[in-house]
């Protein structure tokens, strides 16, 4: 089959052509790469916009003062396709490799299909996006440290993906270095020099001080007001960089971290179980008052202040578990950890429905009218951690330091 240059037909065949390493493309390999197709001319649209301005830029900095006339280049039609042509694709594909009978046969292929991609812009896309789709049926967040490609791809995949980089003129090993990069559910900017990762295969611990039981304490604190927004990537984040605070205050270089499947696990039932601690006809008061404002919402009404009362009934009685909770972090050594990360997760909870405070913020003879800024955190998020406070009984002078620190965001950020 003919293929328009720089199409998406043109770019599909490059990544099915990945995926048939292996002699057929899967379900979820096939659904995946169809709705890759909308992100990619979503994708290049905003590419394209950043590539002209760029250029603009570039122009007028260094651009000849004589005007030089440049033969118009053909313009990229990048749009997503329809199910039925990415089909008629796979099976274009899966009939020509058919054909092939050895490495060269294939090579030869890569290159006949690459030479319909010539846009630079798109070839890096697509050569990335084959490790992702090929990739596609493992677990993204269940890995520690860049385990084996071959863990993630299949071999004969693998062997497809390099033909492509080679014929489009890209660095194989430095894509697969960012894929397998991108399998970790922590970010290894977040490690210090000389430290590695490496695979603890024991179960996580829970219960006394312990960085689960500080995790959960965070999400308590977090949700007090009601209000609780986290990515399981956030909440794994903190816990891995508990972890590695927990090692360098031991002197240790290697972080042991357990699976990402384990730490799924316990955040679901550990981190959220504070949730089952409060008082039942407390929780059922606050879904009602959830239920009425919600059709107050629709009808345009302006908010109620009697929906406080059952709010604030809700937030004394996280207070009251998350004192039952301190209990159990009595190793002064972890204190400080944990204030730290509640005051950061605090921080990064979204807090978009329930309770946020806001200041206006006015800059004087501008002439601009006044801004609301939304704070970090809730009222009672700082509740929360005067409780913690409290409870850790730290000194005067350290603690002012310590908090202009994190509140600096000396201390790092999630």
């Amino acid at each position: 089959m003919e293929y328009k240059e720089n199409s998406m037909e043109a770019a599909m065949r490059c990544v099915v052509f990945a995926l048939s390493g292996d002699g057929n493309v899967s379900d979820d390999e096939f659904e995946a790469s169809l709705a890759q197709t909308d992100e990619l001319e979503r994708w290049f649209g905003f590419a394209n916009i950043m590539n002209n301005a760029l250029d603009g830029i570039f122009s007028s900095m260094f651009g000849d003062e004589e005007e030089v006339e440049e033969e118009e280049e053909e313009e990229i039609i990048f749009e997503a396709i329809s199910e039925a042509t990415l089909k008629e694709i796979v099976k274009d594909v899966l009939a020509q490799t058919s054909k092939c009978e050895s490495a060269s046969d294939l090579k030869a292929y890569a290159s006949l299909i690459t030479s319909s991609v010539t846009n630079e812009t798109i070839q890096g896309r697509i050569a990335y996006l084959c490790f992702e789709l090929c990739g596609v049926d493992s677990d993204p967040l269940s890995d520690v440290g860049a385990r084996a490609l071959s863990e993630h791809i299949e071999k004969k995949e693998i062997r497809n993906i390099k033909y492509l980089c080679s014929s489009f003129g890209q660095d194989f090993k430095h894509l697969e270095e960012s894929f397998l990069a991108n399998k970790t559910f922590y970010n290894d900017d977040k490690l210090e020099e000389g430290e590695t990762v490496v695979l603890d295969e024991s179960d996580i611990p829970v219960g006394e001080n312990t960085p689960i039981q500080m995790l959960k304490i965070c999400i308590l604190c977090a949700g007090s007001d009601i209000d609780v927004s986290f990515t399981y990537e956030t909440l794994m984040e903190a816990y891995f960089m508990m972890l590695c605070d927990i090692a360098r205050a031991k002197g240790e270089k290697e972080i042991k971290v357990q699976s990402g499947e384990k730490l799924m696990e316990a955040i679901d039932s550990i981190g959220f179980s504070w949730m089952d601690q409060i008082d039942q006809k407390v929780v059922d008061d606050v879904n009602e008052m959830a239920r009425k404002r919600s059709e107050d919402m629709e009808k345009e009404l302006d908010y109620n202040p009697d929906y406080d009362v059952p709010r604030l009934a809700y937030s004394e009685d996280c207070y009251r578990v998350l004192k039952e909770e301190l209990a159990l972090i009595n190793d002064k050594s972890l204190h400080k950890l944990l204030y730290k990360y509640a005051f950061l997760l605090t921080q990064a909870d979204e807090d978009n429905t329930w309770g946020y405070r806001v200041h206006t913020r006015i800059v004087a003879f501008s002439g601009e009218p006044p801004e609301e800024v939304k704070q970090d955190h809730t009222a009672e998020e700082l509740h929360c951690l005067e409780i913690i406070r409290a409870h850790c009984d730290f000194d005067e002078d350290m603690f002012y330091g310590f908090q202009r620190r994190l509140e600096d965001g000396d201390l790092g950020y999630l």
